[in-house]
């Protein structure tokens, strides 16, 4: 499971100018636009430090 999950915010953050700009096709609920490529590689940044930021607060947390 950890490697679907890296894989899929490594493909975000080397793809993510590909990826951006699409929309998903939900005109109807008034979201026309897509995500810009930057956001894209955000989301993946952020998939791949989530686990260590969380270990670091829980680290911090447990500590005090």
């Amino acid at each position: 499971m950890t490697v679907v999950i890296s894989s899929i915010g490594i493909a975000m953050i080397w793809y993510g100018e590909n990826a951006g700009g699409r929309s998903v096709g939900l005109s109807h609920l008034g979201i026309d636009r897509g995500t810009p490529g930057c956001g894209v590689k955000l989301g993946g940044w952020l998939i791949l430090l989530l686990p260590i930021l969380a270990g670091l607060g829980l680290w911090l947390g447990l500590g005090r």
